[in-house]
C-alpha cells in the first residue's frame, strides 16, 4: 500500500488485497477445524455429526491461547459454542451466535514491547512456519540472536490514561446505546503470530498509534462495518497513510487524530469523538444488515 495518500490506486476493488485476506482466514479456518476435532467427546464420527461434515462455522473466531489479558471474547464465544455441541447440535449454539452478532470488540493496539524475532512457533494453528530465501528456514533472524533488536519508537507517555479514558467512554456508549461493548488493550509484539490473527479477526474497532500493528486491520470481522482509528505522531503524519488506504479498501470506517508524545486533554476528546462516530457507524452497519 502506497503511503502517499496523493497516489490514486489503478486496481479497482483491489481483487488481489482482497484475496490475500481470505486466503489466510481460509488457511486458519482449516487448521482450526483440525486441531478442533477428535476433542469433542470420544467418537470422531459423533463429532462430525454434530458439527456437520468435519467444518466448523466460518462465524466461529479463531481459538486464543495467550492468558495475559484474561479471558478473552474470541474464547468466551467458543466456549458457549462447544458446549452447545455437547448439547446437540446448531440449535444449542445460537447463544454463541447472537453473542457475536450483538457484541462490538473494540481493540487497542498498545505499544509496549518491541517485536522479538526468535524461533517461530511449531504447535499454532499454521503449524510449522518457515521462512528465509529458499522458505526452508526456522532459525531466528541474526538480529535475534546477536541481541540487537531494534528499539521501540513512538510510545505514547500517557498510554494507561489513555486506555483507561477510552474504557470508560465504552462503557458509557454501551449504556446510551444498549449494545453490548467489549473493549481490550493488546500487545500484538508480545503474543503469537496466531493470537494477533485471532484477535484482529474478532474485532470490530482498532484503535492506537501508528505502528506496524495496524498491518492487522486487514483481518478485521465486517458485520458488516468495521473501523479504524489512527492515532498519528508528528513523524507520521500526512506522508504515511498506507493504513487510510487498506481501510478504504476494506471500506472500513476511518478516522485519525493527530498526537504527541504525551496525548493532551484536546487530543483526548478529539479520540473520543472519533471512537464515537466509528462505533455509531458500526453499529447503524448491523441494524442494517438485521433488516
Amino acid at each position: 500500500m502506497a503511503r502517499d495518500g496523493g497516489k490514486k490506486s489503478n486496481c479497482v476493488g483491489s481483487p488481489l488485497f482482497q484475496a490475500f485476506r481470505e486466503f489466510v482466514l481460509d488457511r486458519g479456518r482449516y487448521w482450526d477445524t483440525r486441531n478442533v476435532f477428535g476433542q469433542i467427546g470420544n467418537n470422531k464420527n459423533d463429532n462430525r455429526k454434530r458439527v456437520g461434515k468435519e467444518k466448523l462455522p466460518d462465524w466461529l473466531p479463531f481459538p486464543v491461547k495467550t492468558q495475559k489479558y484474561g479471558l478473552m471474547f474470541e474464547e468466551s464465544v467458543r466456549r458457549i459454542f462447544f458446549a452447545g455441541i455437547t448439547r446437540g447440535g446448531p440449535r444449542s449454539w445460537s447463544a454463541a451466535k447472537r453473542m457475536m452478532d450483538r457484541t462490538i470488540v473494540v481493540t487497542f493496539a498498545r505499544r509496549q514491547s518491541s517485536t522479538l524475532h526468535g524461533y517461530l512457533d511449531e504447535g499454532g494453528v499454521f503449524g510449522l512456519q518457515l521462512h528465509g530465501v529458499d522458505g526452508t528456514d526456522v532459525k531466528p533472524p541474526k538480529d535475534f540472536v546477536e541481541g540487537s533488536e531494534p528499539k521501540l519508537k513512538r510510545i505514547v507517555k500517557n498510554e494507561a490514561t489513555l486506555i483507561e479514558m477510552l474504557r470508560n467512554e465504552t462503557k458509557n456508549w454501551e449504556k446510551e446505546s444498549t449494545v453490548p461493548v467489549e473493549f481490550r488493550a493488546v500487545d500484538f509484539a508480545a503474543i503469537s503470530f496466531d493470537d494477533q490473527l485471532a484477535i484482529s479477526r474478532g474485532t470490530d474497532l482498532f484503535v492506537g498509534p501508528h505502528g506496524a500493528s495496524f498491518a492487522w486491520t486487514m483481518y478485521l470481522r465486517r458485520l458488516p462495518v468495521a473501523g479504524v482509528l489512527e492515532l498519528k505522531p508528528p513523524e507520521r503524519g500526512v506522508g504515511n497513510q498506507q493504513f487510510q488506504n487498506m481501510a478504504k479498501r476494506y471500506g472500513y470506517g476511518y478516522q485519525f487524530v493527530p498526537i504527541g508524545p504525551t496525548v493532551s486533554g484536546e487530543q483526548m476528546d478529539r479520540i473520543v469523538s472519533s471512537m464515537r462516530i466509528l462505533l455509531d457507524d458500526i453499529h447503524r452497519g448491523r441494524i442494517t444488515l438485521a433488516e
